[in-house]
């Protein structure tokens, strides 16, 4: 009589943790420009205002400003998606068709205008890439 052997499942590959230029150090964002990686709720403090990392959810994040005494929230999320913030309101927009680090321009920054733009999302990460003027 012979005995089978016990095979292991192959364990399943886990989605590689995204990059981002300044990390976590989110001093980094206090000159207006920074790229962060973000996986739970976290205040920015930027030149003039803060920007609000209010929650991480499926496949973004959601995000408020305070400036001034204005305040202005978005979600952005799918894809490449970008957020244009004023005291006034915001504009966003998700875009298809970047491949592996293929990264998009820059959107040209504005007196006023606070960009924010989701990056990639992978793992319950986000790497957004911030710019005001």
């Amino acid at each position: 009589m012979t005995t089978a052997e016990a095979t292991e499942p192959e364990p399943s590959p886990t989605p590689e943790q995204p990059t981002a230029a300044d990390g976590t150090d989110y001093a980094a964002c206090g000159d207006g420009s920074c790229e962060v990686a973000v996986s739970e709720p976290v205040d920015l403090e930027l030149d003039g205002f803060t920007l609000q990392v209010t929650a991480v959810i499926e496949d973004g994040v959601d995000i408020s400003t305070e400036r001034g005494g204005g305040s202005t929230s978005a979600g952005i999320s799918g894809g490449y998606c970008v957020a244009f913030l004023t005291e006034n309101g915001v504009q966003t927009g998700c875009y298809g068709g970047f491949v592996g680090d293929e990264r998009p321009p820059v959107p040209e920054a504005e007196p006023g205008v606070l960009i924010v733009e989701l990056l990639d999302f992978t793992a319950g990460t986000a790497i957004l890439r911030i710019t005001s003027l």
